[in-house]
């Protein structure tokens, strides 16, 4: 049986196991899921989805995430956008919500508060 899903969330990461987990997890609360490897990638898929959410890590190859960013905030006042970065850095925190990040999380804090425990 096929549920309907509640929208799409796109899951952005140079890393595949990253990428394939954020969209496992997102189909099982009732979201359509895609993924992409870097911003370049992302731009495509842009062009033919309608995203709800963006879960995305910063640094990329080809196109980071505040340069991905930057560039949806100039077409598209939506989708909600998430950073969870591999690494942190204060560059990141203080640029992603003067961009127009949702949020911007800061991976250590998610595994030591038991954010990840789904």
């Amino acid at each position: 049986m096929k549920t309907k899903t509640i929208g799409t969330l796109l899951a952005i990461d140079d890393e595949e196991g990253l990428r394939e987990c954020t969209c496992s997890v997102s189909e099982v609360l009732g979201l359509n899921a895609l993924m992409a490897e870097d911003g370049e990638d992302t731009q495509g898929i842009l062009s033919t989805q309608t995203l709800g959410i963006i879960v995305s890590e910063m640094n990329m190859p080809r196109m980071d995430g505040s340069t991905l960013l930057s560039e949806i905030r100039k077409t598209w006042s939506h989708p909600l956008i998430l950073f969870i970065p591999a690494f942190t850095s204060n560059r990141y925190t203080l640029k992603a919500p003067s961009l127009g990040a949702y949020d911007y999380l800061d991976s250590g804090r998610i595994w030591t508060r038991g954010v990840y425990s789904w």
